[in-house]
């Protein structure tokens, strides 16, 4: 009989391979998971600060829909990445528009 203390330290090692191999395949591309999700958030932040039907929606408002803490955070991460911060790049998306 699997004692249950046992069966938790079996599945506490399996989840870790897991998150191991997880690391693993990250890095193999030169990146990390908290990097890669960072990265997709940032993208996904400037597609809609560059769209029409977001205009009125502010930058705080943007930065909570996407999982970041807080609007400093999120304006720091994005000029870091963007070389603008958010108001910036709405700013300069919307004359090329013109």
């Amino acid at each position: 009989m699997i004692s249950a203390s046992c069966a938790s330290d079996s599945s506490r090692n399996s989840e870790l391979r897991g998150h191991d191999a997880l690391l693993h395949v990250f890095s193999r591309g030169g990146t990390t998971p908290a990097a890669f999700i960072r990265g997709v958030r940032l993208e996904e932040a400037a597609r809609l600060l560059s769209s029409h039907h977001h205009r009125d929606v502010l930058l705080f408002e943007v930065a909570l829909r996407l999982g970041f803490a807080n609007a400093t955070t999120s304006t720091r991460t994005f000029k870091q990445v963007h070389g603008l911060v958010p108001s910036e790049y709405r700013a300069a998306v919307a004359n090329v528009d013109r």
